[in-house]
């Protein structure tokens, strides 16, 4: 078998900026694609959840005083290497809203600016901050064994499926015994 065989599927094309702008064209989901006025933008985003709320759910609220950070961001992204071995050890409640807080929290909360929403530690377009966090554990103390959802507005997290997931994950995973040997299981939806 040949090493550039892949070379033997690649279609002819005489110009392929023409193939660029017809894909372009041909995936706007208008005619003309003018963005909609702020006015419409800003009915649409109150409208929305900031985060799915999950009220009827049992709540633990995060500490505010967070486990200190011990690297500098270089050393951070310098030192950085795939772990081959985890090991499940319990995680005290302000490891848990340090790691959470430096995933997804919110940074400031805009009031009084010209911004809606308030911004958090990641970018999003518009704000609109897509991502909602889940996290299984079975090792975090002060919360029972479960399935649980962070809220970054309101700085807690709730336990939406109780009892300890690690066999379900492990047999949904490819490499199931990362969720045995795991403090913390995390699913971003």
């Amino acid at each position: 078998m040949k090493a550039d065989l892949w070379k033997e599927a690649l279609l002819p094309s005489p110009n392929a900026d023409q193939l660029w702008e017809l894909f372009h064209e041909n995936s706007k989901i208008g005619r003309y694609n003018y963005p909609p006025p702020d006015e419409v933008v800003l009915t649409a985003m109150v409208s929305m959840y900031q985060s799915l709320p999950f009220a009827t759910y049992p709540a633990v609220e995060l500490p505010t005083q967070r486990s200190p950070l011990c690297l500098s961001l270089a050393e951070a992204i310098t030192s950085r290497a795939t772990a081959r071995n985890l090991a499940s050890l319990p995680l005290s409640l302000a490891d848990l809203a340090a790691l959470l807080y430096y995933a997804y929290g919110v940074t400031r909360d805009n009031v009084g600016t010209n911004f809606s929403r308030p911004f958090r530690v990641v970018p999003s377009a518009g704000a609109l901050y897509p991502l909602e966090l889940f996290f299984d554990t079975a090792s975090v103390e002060g919360l029972e064994s479960g399935l649980y959802h962070y809220n970054p507005l309101d700085n807690v997290v709730r336990r939406i499926r109780h009892g300890d997931n690690r066999k379900l994950i492990q047999e949904i995973l490819v490499q199931g015994d990362v969720a045995a040997d795991s403090s913390l299981h995390c699913c971003p939806s």
